[in-house]
């Protein structure tokens, strides 16, 4: 991909959230009019928190993360879109190029190492390692005894390196 079709991207992506944000309704902050520093009284209501992961491939990053139970609730027209979103309980997931992101927002987006962990809890952790194993996961560490053997925890990585944690609670013996 050239720079004039990170150009189109980016502005395609850019009237794209445009149009979702102005078919948005937006509550009004409970501010009040005051002067000096910001209080909980002046913060504005947030909702519907995301991470973004950037990810080489929006598409196969979806497919992998609904292998975990991640549900689609996003995707930019673009082919390939530039941006989707998936759900999982109350958790929002985004899975966005980098290019685009750092030429419509100015940011600079780091896209190697360990730069953010998914963390998913579960009542089978053996199960779920070998789940995402099948699912085209690489080992990072095998199930093990976690916090004096009250958890139990593996952790994978993604296609695009993030770390994934699948977490067990162990019943209690005695």
């Amino acid at each position: 991909m050239d720079g004039a079709d990170l150009t189109s991207l980016g502005a395609n992506m850019h009237e794209t959230l445009r149009g979702l944000s102005a078919s948005l309704s937006v509550r009004p902050a409970r501010a009040t009019p005051k002067t000096g520093p910001a209080t909980l009284d002046t913060v504005p209501d947030y909702r519907d928190a995301q991470v973004i992961l950037f990810v080489a491939d929006t598409e196969a990053a979806a497919r992998f993360y609904a292998h975990f139970g991640f549900r689609e609730t996003f995707r930019t027209d673009e082919t390939p879109p530039i941006k989707v979103e998936m759900a999982l309980g109350g958790f929002g997931l985004g899975l966005a190029l980098p290019g685009p992101a750092a030429q419509s927002h100015g940011i600079t987006p780091v896209t190697a190492g360990h730069r953010a962990c998914i963390t998913l809890w579960t009542d089978d952790v053996e199960a779920a390692y070998r789940a995402a194993i099948a699912a085209g996961a690489r080992d990072h560490a095998a199930p093990h005894p976690f916090l004096d053997g009250r958890l139990r925890v593996a952790f994978v990585e993604d296609p695009d390196g993030h770390p994934v944690q699948l977490v067990q609670r162990v019943a209690e013996t005695g």
